[in-house]
């Protein structure tokens, strides 16, 4: 199972520490791109990350009501 994360930073740490932590980038969308070079805008970049989720079968808090009946 894979769970996604949206973040919109320009903060290279935060991703870094993102990706230490078994995240990998799926898609970087940039808010803005200037066709001017004098026009001094600078914006923030949208990640899309994801990693994967393994689940034991014989979990502590016992099943999900929500999802339906153990296979």
């Amino acid at each position: 199972m894979l769970k996604q994360k949206i973040i919109i930073t320009k903060c290279s740490e935060k991703i870094n520490a993102l990706l230490e932590k078994d995240w990998r980038v799926v898609s970087v969308t940039a808010q803005h791109v200037s066709h001017v070079s004098t026009d001094a805008l600078t914006g923030e970049f949208c990640f899309v990350l994801e990693r994967k989720i393994f689940y034991l079968k014989s979990s502590a808090t016992g099943p999900n009501p929500y999802l339906g009946p153990e296979i």
